[in-house]
């Protein structure tokens, strides 16, 4: 419903960030290149819009639990997150033919796969918390004013204000 929702707005920007949920599907081969064709397909349904929206993606903070991804496998999810996720990213990215400035890495600023910044994760390790949102949302605004595609700065602050109505009521859940 929130996709067709999405489709329906003809939007101007589109922000597509993958997780630990998507971790999940990535057992073989053959599910990484599912999960990148799913993904390009997905960016290109925004890309043929006719808003001609400015498609970013965003490469997710590390996985901080080594959890297991199916019952007896070896490899988990943190491991996933550092080593197979940014590069699948990345490829959805090259299969959208997005220039370099609309790949935004949060994985980096996060940290990568090291202990840096585990204080905006929360509790689950996998999702940023108050700080880790507050600091998704500088970057993401910092790539959109960069580029500058909108008509009007107007746009722009709405957006930022509404991102930051969303962290205030997400927070307030939190107390």
């Amino acid at each position: 419903c929130d996709y067709e929702k999405s489709l329906n707005a003809e939007p101007e920007m589109v922000f597509m960030m993958f997780g630990a949920s998507d971790l999940e599907a990535l057992r073989t081969e053959d599910d990484k290149r599912t999960f990148q064709n799913k993904y390009i397909a997905l960016g290109k349904q925004y890309l043929s819009l006719g808003s001609h929206p400015q498609v970013f993606i965003i490469t997710p903070p590390a996985y901080h639990k080594d959890e297991a991804i199916a019952a007896g496998q070896l490899n988990n999810k943190r491991f996933y997150s550092i080593s197979i996720l940014p590069a699948l990213v990345s490829a959805v990215g090259a299969g959208l033919n997005l220039p370099a400035e609309n790949m935004i890495d949060i994985f980096s600023i996060f940290g990568g796969g090291s202990e840096e910044h585990l204080d905006w994760l929360a509790a689950d390790k996998a999702t940023a918390n108050a700080a880790g949102g507050e600091k998704i949302a500088e970057v993401v605004y910092d790539a959109a004013i960069k580029l500058n595609n909108f008509r009007n700065h107007e746009k722009l602050y709405k957006i930022d204000l509404a991102l930051q109505r969303s962290e205030e009521r997400r927070v307030g859940k939190e107390c």
